[in-house]
């Protein structure tokens, strides 16, 4: 198909450079003085306005004798002046044809755009479709018809534009908070190489780290003691592998858990400030400790295993 194109470029290049040089053919045709003038007054006016082509006008219709250097000379300056002309005039009809074949989709190759992006090229069409469908609804006149117009669909049409827009945010949005959510679920909430501890253990670590003003550290060594409490007063077992979320639903579901107890606001409290780096500092580590301290009086009354 590639080559096709350049082939109906070529023939068209071919036909451009015959019209360039059907003037220069019609000069060296001439026999006498009378036909080289007859010729010449016939030249088109760009041709004949160069100021080269007029000298050389200028010399052969003075000469006294026909000479054929004279006629030979002035030939070559139209050929010039044509050629020159072929490759700036943008409205060169055998150029514009090749411009208008290359830029079909029909000949365009499929390899250039290879190292683009499905996004990139997604992205490209999607412009390019919402550009031609407001075009078609863009407020003109009919042929024959003074004043015809469609102003009442370009509201439609950008309130169509508004919701696919919104509908893209939305997306992005939901697709950020799925790999947000997957990355707070996705592991257990100790990691393999740390060491089981319990509440009183946790507490102490979280107290070390608080005075290096390691807040963030301190805050899930709280939270981590707090789920620890719950194990030791037989409400849920602590499971090492299992995420914030998974121990979250066992404890509500555990029928020793007393109804004073609402495991949810620390459980967020510590997603937002470990997955979520949203840190206050000492506010936060004074918050997961007083949920702890309230805990370990609420599960007096819950028998330990």
């Amino acid at each position: 198909m590639r080559s096709k194109a350049l082939a109906a470029v070529s023939l068209l290049a071919a036909l451009a450079f015959a019209q360039h040089t059907d003037w220069a053919s019609k000069v060296r045709a001439t026999k006498t003085g009378e036909e080289l003038a007859r010729v010449a007054n016939s030249l088109p006016k760009e041709i004949a306005e160069d100021l080269n082509v007029a000298e050389e006008i200028e010399i052969a219709l003075s000469s006294d004798s026909d000479v054929p250097l004279n006629r030979e000379n002035l030939a070559n300056q139209i050929e010039l002046r044509e050629r020159l002309s072929a490759r700036k005039s943008p409205n060169d009809k055998a150029g514009q044809t090749a411009k208008d074949i290359l830029s079909s989709p029909r000949y365009k190759d499929p390899g250039i755009a290879e190292n683009r992006s499905l996004a990139t090229n997604a992205g490209d069409r999607l412009t390019a479709w919402l550009r031609e469908l407001l075009g078609r609804f863009r407020p003109t006149a009919a042929a024959g018809v003074p004043g015809f117009a469609f102003p009442g669909l370009a509201p439609l049409i950008w309130g169509l534009v508004a919701v696919g827009f919104g509908l893209l945010v939305f997306l992005f949005v939901r697709a950020f908070r799925w790999q947000w959510q997957r990355k707070v679920r996705g592991g257990g909430v100790l990691d393999e190489d740390e060491p089981d501890r319990s509440s009183d253990e946790w507490l102490l670590r979280a107290g070390q780290l608080e005075a290096e003003g390691r807040y963030r550290d301190a805050v899930r060594c709280l939270y981590l003691a707090c789920l620890m409490r719950i194990d030791e007063a037989g409400i849920a077992r602590f499971i090492r592998t299992e995420t914030n979320r998974e121990h979250l639903r066992r404890i509500h579901d555990s029928a020793l858990k007393p109804e004073s107890i609402d495991f949810l606001p620390p459980t967020r409290h510590f997603e937002e400030v470990w997955y979520g780096n949203m840190l206050e500092g000492q506010p936060d580590l004074d918050r997961m400790r007083e949920f702890y301290v309230f805990l370990k009086d609420a599960t007096k009354e819950v028998a330990p295993r």
